[in-house]
């Protein structure tokens, strides 16, 4: 990747982090430690977490979390 976004919201009482790059987009989902933590940490949290990766067009990470420590 040569370019890497992040973007931050606080919008009704959710936290939303969205990660995106331009590179590869080519993610192993099931071997990758890194992706797999974050996963876990945010799903612990009661938050959501989504990963699209767009071979060629790059990979885009998004946790989304209840800032009032409540599951939605």
């Amino acid at each position: 990747a040569t370019e890497c976004t992040v973007r931050i919201a606080d919008a009704d009482g959710r936290l939303t982090v969205v990660v995106q790059d331009d590179g590869n987009g080519s993610v192993d989902t099931h071997s990758d430690g890194g992706v797999r933590m974050m996963r876990e940490r945010i799903e612990t949290v009661g938050g959501d977490f989504a990963l699209q990766a767009r071979p060629g067009a790059g990979t885009t990470i998004t946790a989304d979390i209840s800032l009032s420590g409540r599951q939605p």
